[in-house]
This record gives C-alpha cells, sequence and structure tokens, in this order.
C-alpha cells in the first residue's frame, strides 16, 4: 500500500498525519515540540525516530513532508536532512518549513496569503505562478511582531516597571510565579513567555488599560505584517487566512486586527483555511508521485477525514 506522511512541527507540539492514496486517515498522533531553535538536535532527533518508527510499517511506500518551524538556517536544514537519512528510510521525504505547509494546506496548489500568529508571527504569500513572498518570521531577542512570545514578553516587562501592586501586575506575575523585582524571566523559554498571551487578552476584555494597550500595539503590528504583505503582491492576491492560537479563536487580538485590516484592506476577503497545516503537508507529500496514481479528489477527502479526525 502507498501512503503519504504529513508531519507539521512547532514550538509547543507536532502533528503527524498518514494518508492512503484516497485521501483516508491511517493514523494520526500528536508529538512533542520539534523546533531544533529551542529544543535542540538531540530532543529533535529522538522525536523524529519515533514518529518514523511508528508509521514505517503502516504502509509499504510512503512519501513524506516535514514541515518544522527553526528550518530557515542552512545549518538547521543540515542537520535534520542528517537525522532524516539516518531514521526516515521512506521513499522520498522533503523538508519544508511550517508556513509553508499552512500556506499549502489554506489555498492547495493556488494563490493566497496566510498570517501566523502563534509562539511566532509570520506572513506568507504565493502568486499565481507559485511566488512566494515573505514578511517577519525571524524571531529576535523581543520576538516576532504581534506574537504570542512579543506579547508575553511586553507583559513581563509592564509588570516589572509597575511601582504598586495591580491585578496586572499580580496576574503576570503570578502565572510565572516570580517576584516583580525577579531577574528570573530572562530563564523563562519562549513557550513560557508566550503562554502569558491568553491572561494578556483576559485582562483586556476585562478593560485593564495596560493590557488593552499591549493587546492595540500587537494587532497594529500584525496589520502592519499583513500590508506589508499585501504590498508585495501588488494587488493580486486578496484572500487572506488568519493563522496560530493568537488570531484562529476569537481573541481581542483578531477583532482589532480584523477592524485595522477593514479600514485599512478594503478589499481583503479573510476566509477559513482549506486544510490545517498538517493537511497541507501531506498534500506537499503526495506531490512527490504523478497525479495520474493518485485519486482526484484527494483533497476533499482529506479535509474530510481531518474534519473527523482528533486533532
Amino acid at each position: 500500500m502507498r501512503a503519504f506522511l504529513g508531519v507539521d512541527g512547532g514550538g509547543t507540539q507536532t502533528r503527524a498525519v498518514l494518508a492512503d492514496s484516497y485521501g483516508q486517515i491511517l493514523h494520526h498522533r500528536l508529538y512533542g515540540p520539534s523546533n531544533i531553535n529551542r529544543v535542540g538536535e538531540p530532543c529533535v532527533r529522538n522525536l523524529l525516530t519515533d514518529l518514523c518508527n511508528e508509521v514505517r510499517p503502516l504502509a509499504e511506500e510512503i512519501y513524506a513532508c516535514f514541515g518544522l518551524a527553526g528550518t530557515g538556517s542552512s545549518e538547521n536544514r543540515s542537520t535534520i536532512n542528517k537525522i532524516f537519512s539516518d531514521v526516515a528510510k521512506f521513499n522520498k521525504t522533503t523538508l519544508s518549513n511550517d508556513a509553508e505547509v499552512a500556506l499549502e494546506g489554506a489555498f492547495p496548489a493556488g494563490p493566497g496569503m496566510i498570517l501566523i500568529a502563534g509562539t511566532g508571527s509570520i506572513f506568507l504569500g504565493r502568486t499565481r505562478t507559485k511566488q512566494l513572498y515573505r514578511h517577519g518570521g525571524y524571531g529576535g531577542p523581543q520576538g516576532d511582531p504581534g506574537s504570542g512570545f512579543w506579547i508575553g514578553r511586553r507583559a513581563i516587562e509592564a509588570a516589572k516597571r509597575s511601582r504598586q501592586p495591580s491585578t496586572f501586575s499580580d496576574t503576570i506575575t503570578a502565572s510565572l510565579d516570580l517576584k516583580p523585582s525577579s531577574k528570573a524571566d530572562a530563564l523563562l523559554s519562549d513557550h513560557q513567555v508566550a503562554a502569558l498571551a491568553p491572561a494578556v487578552c483576559a485582562l483586556a476584555e476585562a478593560g485593564d488599560s495596560i493590557a488593552i494597550e499591549i493587546i492595540d500595539s500587537a494587532a497594529s503590528a500584525l496589520a502592519s505584517l499583513a500590508i506589508s504583505g499585501c504590498d508585495s503582491a501588488g494587488g493580486e492576491n486578496t484572500q487572506i487566512c488568519l493563522l496560530g492560537g493568537i488570531l484562529e479563536n476569537e481573541t481581542l487580538v483578531r477583532r482589532r486586527l480584523l477592524d485595522k485590516l477593514a479600514s485599512k484592506l478594503p478589499y481583503l476577503e479573510v476566509r477559513e483555511p482549506k486544510l490545517p497545516a498538517v493537511g497541507g503537508a501531506t498534500l506537499i507529500a503526495r506531490e512527490q508521485m504523478s497525479s495520474n496514481v493518485i485519486q482526484s479528489n484527494f483533497t476533499d477527502n482529506l479535509s474530510n477525514s481531518l474534519r473527523s479526525s482528533l486533532f
């Protein structure tokens, strides 16, 4: 049996799906984080070894695509490809990144744009001629603009500046089990800092002025990212998907962002993705085979199968 493995890996978790030639899911599982910049090579090697060993016996032929965060540098790509050569042993394995598989899932084989805001943030678009254009996604000490890490870092800084106890400072320091004057926040992981974003959103929803300022700044930063991306498209693309934990849910950041986009880019249509990122990775894996051996309704079947899965 021939099967297609799609993997979407980030700083929080890694999703894997194995689908048959009809787009029906044979196997799916959630693993831990696989961003090599955050967890290191040994952790990524162990995760990929476990994943490949679990999937390999399930089909005679496997074509795989791994969309992994942290693969922007040639050094990281070389490291991960070395891991693949040691443990994958599939018919063909493609290494992509988490944004590219998300774009493929949102707009299978077509033009479109995505804005992702999770732990990090990035804008990625694709033209009708398959040309990619990107803005953001480079990280840095302060994090990607408007991302969960960016929100969390600014919340910590605001709490540490507070001279008197307040609902805001008490909530943030309690969430991290830190004292306002502590410097231990420098030891926090990106994920721990980004995990503060929901608390900041909740405080903003409750009317806290400090939280509102942070959230509005995040929405403005994300709007600027989208506007820069749309400018690169030259008006060719008019559809965008908002992805990642900060934007997929009905958060105040999303609502403020939508208001700003409606004002600055009134032609822009915000739509839901056809498939999640792991589905996009599965489609890229499928593209490694000639189309005459694949069912024409593969994408629709995969979409329905993913919708009914445990993801």
